[in-house]
């Protein structure tokens, strides 16, 4: 959470060091008008872009640590041996499905809140499609079950959801702020700029996978596995495996990204 206020508090900074330096830049009277616009952008980029690029980062790993957590969040298997409660289950999912849209709404309606266990369980066993569920309830039944089982750590997770999503909103809204105060109203053009500044500023993790060491870039969703280059063996050629639609294949050799010293990097989470 700590980090996550940081993370707020920078959009908040940079919006207010950017207004600071374009008053203090006038004031001083060395800059023309164009120089104080110059030289304010100059220091949006330079100062106050890797700031909030980190602010991000720090966002997207705080949603990589709460999708690993409600991973973890899973109801109790079935019983696999016990044949009458699965016939008893398909029989509730056939019945639920056979029904009327509206008498399915009405049947979950009088039930609200005091929903038995066995049709409780017949339904969020099987994906929505084999009980004829709407997605909306399926995953309402799904988050109340998870509630009622994982109740401290589901709670935790969503006051951390919560807080991302503060976080977040309030960065952006900061970063725009801070580029327009420094008189960059083409906001394609000072993306490209900044994207050049963040590359710079990149953050990269180590996780292993087995036996194996893997470098994962949390900004592209992208795994590497590093390989030696012979002409240094301290530094390293990245060969991107991009993790897309749960297959992966290996980017052409003039799509793959220079390499990184990996010695002192931090520890995966």
């Amino acid at each position: 959470m700590a980090k996550l206020e940081s993370a707020y508090l920078a959009g908040l900074n940079a919006v207010d060091r950017a207004e600071e330096r374009t008053k203090a830049n006038a004031a001083s009277g060395k800059f023309t008008p164009d120089g104080v616009k110059q030289d304010a952008l100059s220091f949006a980029l330079n100062e106050l872009v890797p700031s909030l690029h980190r602010a991000r980062n720090t966002i997207q790993k705080a949603r990589a640590e709460v999708a690993e957590r409600k991973s973890k969040l899973t109801l109790p298997a079935a019983d696999k041996t016990d044949a009458a409660g699965a016939i008893r289950r398909q029989e509730i999912r056939a019945f639920l499905r056979d029904i009327k849209p509206e008498a399915q709404s009405k049947f979950f309606g009088s039930r609200e809140g005091k929903l038995p266990a066995d049709i409780l369980a017949a339904v969020l066993e099987m994906p929505p499609e084999f009980s004829g569920v709407p997605k909306t309830r399926h995953a309402l039944l799904m988050e109340e079950a998870i509630k009622a089982q994982h109740g401290d750590e589901a709670a935790e997770i969503a006051q951390l959801v919560e807080a991302i999503e503060v976080a977040e909103s309030t960065l952006e809204i900061g970063r725009d702020e801070m580029r327009l105060e420094v008189g960059a109203h083409d906001k394609r053009e000072f993306d490209r700029q900044a994207a050049e500044i963040e590359a710079q500023h990149r953050p990269v993790w180590l996780r292993r996978k087995g036996e194996q060491v893997v470098v994962v870039d949390l900004e592209h969703r992208v795994s590497e596995m590093p390989r030696r280059q012979t002409s240094n063996p301290a530094r390293f050629i990245l060969t991107m495996t991009t993790m897309s639609r749960g297959k992966s294949h290996e980017l052409e050799p003039d799509q793959r990204r220079s390499g990184h010293d990996l010695r002192g990097l931090r520890q995966p989470w």
